[in-house]
């Protein structure tokens, strides 16, 4: 009778001890799964910071290149003219000039 009263306490204890561990183990799956989200949701926050800072490198970049080339006509005599032409009403020695009357 002694020997069943202690089997039957350990088999009662290991029984909670396998309970107590897999509460445990479920617990510490929960926590890691809401952890995982977590970083998910900020890995696809970042991804998307990224996509529109690439977006906006792109778009100034090509600004960039456009004002360098907007710079280089500057610096054409075809550009001084039509500058000329515009503001001040210069015309080419080749030219004739025509009023309406």
């Amino acid at each position: 009778m002694g020997k069943s009263k202690t089997n039957e306490k350990k088999l009662i204890t290991s029984r909670l001890i396998i309970i107590i561990m897999t509460m445990m183990i479920l617990f510490v799956a929960t926590v890691m799964s809401d952890k995982y989200k977590t970083l998910l949701n900020k890995r696809n926050e970042f991804d998307q910071k990224i996509n529109s800072l690439q977006e906006k490198i792109d778009y100034e970049s090509k600004r960039s290149e456009e004002l360098a080339s907007q710079k280089d006509y500057t610096k054409t005599k075809e550009y001084l003219e039509k500058l000329a032409r515009e503001r001040i009403g210069l015309i080419a020695d080749d030219e004739i000039l025509i009023i309406p009357k």
